[in-house]
């Protein structure tokens, strides 16, 4: 019976103290976090870093759960729990108590009782108040400040990796129709063998002058090149080779206008001028 009030005693003050330090861990490692999420937003003023706040909020996050970890790792147990109950003037009566667990001998049952009627007097909600650390709370709040300023705040270092990002997806997107039609050549037998192998040839100086580009203007140069270049060849490519190859690259619009397009606007200008 005495062993009962006693573990259930302990499992109380465990549940205050774990609290406690579940609240301190939380609060410092949230503050850490934080620190480091700052920094990362702080840089990205400085540096173009595209997502930075999303970098940011997941090292918060990452650290504030480390915290979370190390403390349950570090947690009290049974023993250590007794052990801090008993500095506040129990005069080691728990820990005395749990070493005669399991024990009835007329001592170890005097002890036992001696140490139920102790903590029927305790207090330990006077002893181990549930609260937070003003210092770690300030802490804490002080850091999600910076954060969230070092998050909003504009810089011409935000733009400029916006403007790279969006640069490297126009980029992924040419380099993927690029890598479409050369598949595509590969497995047309309409085209021959030698206009394909020149085709792959374009398409792939392309490919490398695309990673290159470091800039919109860059880019819709590298287009502008790679269309030039198209057009000239199919100039040159037998008639039904070229037809094939004209419509995979109408298909990806890395042309603007098929052959037949350009000399119907060609015929139409020729008919307005001798109308005029």
């Amino acid at each position: 019976m005495e062993e009962k009030k006693i573990k259930a005693f302990l499992k109380k003050a465990k549940r205050r103290i774990w609290a406690n330090l579940f609240l301190h861990s939380f609060l410092l490692y949230l503050g850490a976090g934080l620190l480091l999420g700052t920094f990362i937003n702080v840089v990205s003023l400085l540096f173009p870093v595209y997502h930075a706040v999303y970098y940011a909020m997941m090292a918060a996050f990452v650290v504030t759960m480390v915290g979370i970890i190390v403390m349950v790792i570090k947690a009290p147990n049974n023993e250590k729990v007794a052990l801090i109950v008993d500095k506040t003037g129990l005069q080691e009566q728990l820990v005395t108590s749990l070493e005669l667990e399991g024990k009835e001998d007329t001592i170890s049952m005097l002890q036992k009782q001696r140490t139920c009627k102790s903590i029927a007097n305790y207090s330990l909600k006077e002893h181990f108040p549930i609260r937070c650390s003003f210092g770690n709370v300030m802490i804490a709040a002080l850091a999600a400040m910076a954060f969230v300023i070092g998050a909003i705040m504009p810089s011409p270092a935000k733009k400029q990796a916006v403007a790279n990002h969006n640069l490297k997806e126009l980029a992924k997107k040419e380099a993927k129709k690029i890598e479409e039609v050369k598949e595509e050549l590969k497995k047309n037998d309409r085209v021959t063998k030698s206009d394909a192998e020149e085709y792959e040839k374009l398409l792939k100086e392309a490919l490398n002058e695309l990673k290159k580009t470091e800039n919109k203007s860059d880019l819709n140069k590298a287009k502008e090149r790679l269309e030039t270049k198209l057009e000239k060849k199919l100039s040159q490519t037998s008639d039904e080779s070229a037809k094939e190859v004209e419509k995979m690259l109408e298909q990806k619009k890395l042309i603007e206008k098929t052959a037949e397009e350009k000399e119907q606007e060609k015929l139409k200008e020729q008919v307005q001028q001798e109308l005029a």
